[in-house]
């Protein structure tokens, strides 16, 4: 029998493409490219900063209280319905922001919630679900490539929104340009395949019994460790792991929400032109995508733990960087750094989990931990904005993260994989 990855239709490579793409829109150039307008609102409508990121912060808030409904509507309709379905809620949400929403109270409603809930269905859990079933030895490197999507779209967005909009002298063109983003998204969504068994394949394109017979004669070495046992949700609540990893994926948010939500303007307070600030979103999210491949692929190859804790590491020493912005070179430097270690670590998140405690409980485990990550993360550009408001500097907003960054670090040293007690469990060590 031919083996199905060796055939010219894998339909799996095809996934990655569509999904790479997917991601590109909604988190790459919509969620991204608020970075780039939301400067220009504040401009515009003389909205204090603190009140207006509220919208931000219920807008991630309500993402939270949302993934284990994605997690459900994932489990039960498949990622391809959940995807269509979140684009959906998107492409309204984006329309009224461009055509009707004038006053504080309906910007705040529809980025927190309506946009909320668009994101939160077309984007990260339902990409990385559809992977995970569809990837296993291939896994960290595919996650790589789809999730770098994001880092493309939101390197392009920073200097294109901004372009865009002093052109045009209106924040409005933003939003509506994000419209035709996301309906070319919902076109994408239709060719998306959620599962291996819904065109006859299977994971990697091989089926049971050839990848035991390959596994068998070593044809595929396995180089970092794989539970060999599903675990439930309620088993992993029970680790020592689990708890670790979230509370790296919340120091990891909370820094990354600070710059996103605020970088811009923490920099036009340093003196730095607008363009000058947006450059900077732009090296970091160039260096995002640029980490995202490589580091996956390394990430098959090499423990993705450590990964994190280097990846944490350079993390917390380019924020202090950015916080500082000494010149606006190093301060590109800095924020590609952060892209870099940031994209790293958004890889191994999903990794980790996978490789621990298996792909079918990935979305239940997913829907648990990720609320705590979210609600973490939207307190920094509510909070952040008042500091700033209050304070004239972002500087205790800075040290409070960085200290949480460096906490993050520690939990990424210490992660071990998980031992479940069972005489089935047998553990893939590493062939080096």
């Amino acid at each position: 029998m031919k083996l199905q990855n060796q055939q010219a239709h894998f339909y799996g490579w095809t996934n990655a493409v569509l999904l790479f793409s997917i991601y590109l829109i909604t988190v790459g150039l919509v969620f991204y490219g608020f970075a780039a307008i939301f400067p220009a609102m504040i401009k515009a409508t003389g909205w204090g900063r603190g009140e207006a990121a509220m919208a931000h912060t219920i807008h991630m808030i309500f993402s939270a209280f949302l993934t284990p409904v994605v997690a459900v509507t994932l489990n039960r309709f498949g990622g391809r319905k959940t995807l269509a379905l979140g684009l959906m809620i998107l492409l309204a949400g984006l329309s009224l922001l461009g055509t009707v929403a004038n006053e504080l109270w309906q910007w705040i409603f529809i980025w927190g919630f309506i946009v909320s809930f668009g994101l939160a269905f077309a984007s990260l859990l339902s990409v990385q679900t559809i992977i995970m079933f569809w990837f296993d030895t291939r896994r960290t490197v595919v996650l790589g490539l789809a999730m770098s999507g994001a880092a493309v779209g939101g390197f392009v967005a920073q200097p294109f929104f901004t372009w865009l909009i002093q052109q045009t002298n209106s924040w409005r063109t933003g939003w509506l340009t994000g419209v035709i983003f996301v309906i070319l998204g919902l076109i994408l969504c239709f060719f998306v395949r959620s599962k291996p068994e819904d065109v006859g394949q299977y994971p990697y394109g091989l089926n049971p019994d050839e990848a035991e017979t390959i596994a068998a004669d070593g044809s595929i070495k396995v180089h970092t460790y794989r539970t060999s046992v599903p675990w439930s949700l309620a088993e992993a609540l029970k680790t020592r792991a689990l708890y670790l990893i979230g509370a790296f994926m919340i120091a990891h948010i909370m820094s990354v929400s600070m710059v996103v939500s605020h970088g811009v303007l923490h920099l036009t307070d340093l003196e730095y032109t607008r363009m000058q600030a947006a450059s900077v979103l732009s090296a970091m999210l160039l260096g995002s995508g640029v980490a995202r491949v490589p580091m996956g692929w390394l990430g098959d190859l090499i423990e993705p733990r450590w990964i994190a804790t280097a990846a944490m590491t350079l993390m917390l020493t380019a924020f202090i960087g950015i916080w500082q912005a000494p010149n606006h070179v190093s301060v590109i430097i800095f924020g590609f750094v952060f892209g870099f270690s940031y994209g790293t670590a958004l890889v191994m998140m999903p990794a980790l989990f996978g490789n621990f405690f298996g792909p079918a409980s990935f979305a239940s485990i997913n829907g648990f931990i990720v609320p705590f990550m979210i609600v973490c993360g939207a307190s920094v550009p509510v909070g952040a904005g008042y500091i700033a408001d209050n304070f004239g500097s972002y500087d205790p907003a800075f040290i409070i993260l960085s200290v949480i960054t460096a906490g993050g670090v520690i939990c990424t040293a210490f992660l071990s994989p998980p031992k479940k007690t069972s005489a089935l469990e047998s553990t893939v060590k590493s062939s080096s």
